[in-house]
C-alpha cells in the first residue's frame, strides 16, 4: 500500500458513518461530558446534534451517529427516570418557535424567567381564580382608558396618593368618608 492509498483510506473512513442505539454514561475523564459505546465496544465522547431537542443525560438511551471521530446524539429515545424534567437546550443560540397557533399547557405550574420579558398582542386576555403581582420598582400603565371593576371590595393604600383630572373627577357612593 503506498502513502496515497493510506490517505484515501483515511478520507474514506471519515466519510463512512454508523447509526446505532446505546446507553449514555458519564465520560470517565472529561468532566460534564457523556460517552457511549458503539456496537464494537469502542467508547466515544458524544455531542448533542443540533437537531436533538432534548438535552441528553447520564443513563439515557439514545440514537447516535458515528462519523469519523465524531459521535453525535441524534435523539433521546428513553430516560430511566420517567419523572425527570426534560430540558430543551439551545446553548448560546436564540430559539424561535413560529406557528399559526401555539398552545402551551402545564398541568400544575408554568414559569417564565428572563432578564426582560416582552409581549405584544392586539388583544391580551387573562383568566384566573386569583392573581397576585409583586413589583419592587415602578409599575406604570399607559392606556387610552383604564377601567377597574370589583364585585365586592376595592382597597387602595399608599403613603401618598395623587389623583388628578384635567376635566372631571367624580366620586359617587352611598357614603363618602373623607379625613
Amino acid at each position: 500500500m503506498n502513502p496515497s492509498d493510506l490517505q484515501n483510506a483515511e478520507e474514506a473512513s471519515a466519510l463512512l458513518s454508523l447509526q446505532f442505539v446505546a446507553r449514555l454514561f458519564r465520560h470517565p475523564t472529561l468532566a460534564g461530558a457523556l460517552s457511549a459505546a458503539d456496537p464494537f465496544a469502542a467508547r466515544h465522547a458524544v455531542r448533542r446534534a443540533l437537531g436533538c431537542l432534548i438535552e441528553p443525560e447520564d443513563g439515557d438511551t439514545a440514537q447516535l451517529l458515528l462519523a469519523g471521530n465524531t459521535c453525535w446524539v441524534l435523539t433521546v429515545l428513553e430516560r430511566p427516570d420517567a419523572l425527570a424534567p426534560l430540558t430543551l437546550e439551545a446553548g448560546t443560540r436564540a430559539l424561535h418557535v413560529r406557528a399559526r397557533d401555539l398552545c402551551i399547557a402545564a398541568e400544575r405550574e408554568l414559569r417564565l424567567t428572563a432578564a426582560h420579558l416582552h409581549s405584544r398582542a392586539e388583544l391580551c386576555m387573562q383568566h384566573a381564580g386569583e392573581r397576585h403581582s409583586h413589583v419592587e420598582g415602578a409599575d406604570a400603565i399607559q392606556a387610552g382608558s383604564v377601567q377597574i371593576h370589583a364585585d365586592q371590595h376595592m382597597g387602595l393604600h399608599s403613603h401618598s396618593t395623587v389623583m388628578t383630572a384635567s376635566a372631571l373627577l367624580k366620586l359617587d357612593g352611598g357614603q363618602i368618608h373623607m379625613g
